[in-house]
């Protein structure tokens, strides 16, 4: 299990944890390992922590979010990253959207949970472009997190049954998927800002294959793209690549 220390207050959860004989290993300054099966929930105020993968969290070093920037968190799920990036700068302006009403829910419950300000919440099917135009019109952002729905298969290390079970026919399916969402959302990246494309995939067809196709199609620059691989300290391996939408000129 990997956890985020308390934003506020590192000093009183290590106390909390060390006075239940709880063992902690430090990841970075603001991730901590504990033992599979820890009950944190009954150790920890739920306010003072968040649970999340730590290569989830390396994600966040690739943000560097500004006060009053505008982002969008276009497949939020249950909000990790856009709970993360109000973590790192509280001040910016937050737009999330999901296809999934109860999994918003749950991101507006966790919102409330760490006492932060709400986001505009949207459902919506991101692979509808036109459903995308109604929900949210014309607005650009300066910057848009799609972390996509994928295979998973940078989990299973930890989740080897999935392995298993898996199907490899179903990984064009995704790529698919994948690709709608990121050339729909692009759309809607100022000029001159920036889309991070995330999976907790290991497949290039899934990570590199699609960013070759959003770049073709939406003339966005790729700036970096990374496989973040977390096996050396029992995490998941994340992908990420960051593009950016040129400037306008005249």
């Amino acid at each position: 299990m990997v956890s985020a220390v308390d934003r506020k207050d590192n000093g009183k959860v290590i106390s909390l944890l060390n006075n239940q004989s709880v063992p902690i290993k430090f990841i970075t300054d603001t991730c901590l390992s504990l033992p599979n099966g820890c009950k944190v929930d009954s150790i920890l105020p739920e306010d003072t922590y968040v649970v999340q993968d730590a290569s989830s969290q390396a994600t966040g070093e690739w943000f560097q979010p500004k006060k009053n920037d505008q982002w969008y968190d276009c497949c939020c799920g249950a909000g990790g990253k856009s709970i993360l990036l109000k973590d790192l700068q509280p001040g910016l302006r937050l737009t999330v959207t999901d296809a999934r009403d109860s999994i918003i829910r749950n991101l507006q419950q966790r919102f409330k949970t760490y006492r932060m300000v709400m986001p505009v919440v949207h459902v919506v099917d991101v692979t509808n472009p036109g459903l995308l135009m109604k929900a949210i019109g014309a607005k650009q952002f300066d910057n848009i997190i799609c972390d996509a729905p994928c295979s998973g298969s940078g989990t299973w290390a930890r989740t080897p049954e999935q392995n298993y079970y898996f199907k490899a026919s179903v990984i064009e399916q995704f790529a698919s998927r994948q690709k709608a969402i990121a050339i729909n959302v692009s759309r809607h990246v100022k000029p001159g800002g920036y889309l991070f494309y995330i999976t907790c995939s290991v497949f290039k067809a899934e990570n590199e294959a699609v960013v070759e196709e959003v770049v073709k199609a939406t003339g966005m620059v790729l700036v970096n793209q990374e496989l973040i691989n977390g096996i050396g300290i029992k995490a998941d391996s994340m992908f990420i690549a960051k593009l950016q939408k040129p400037e306008l000129t005249n």
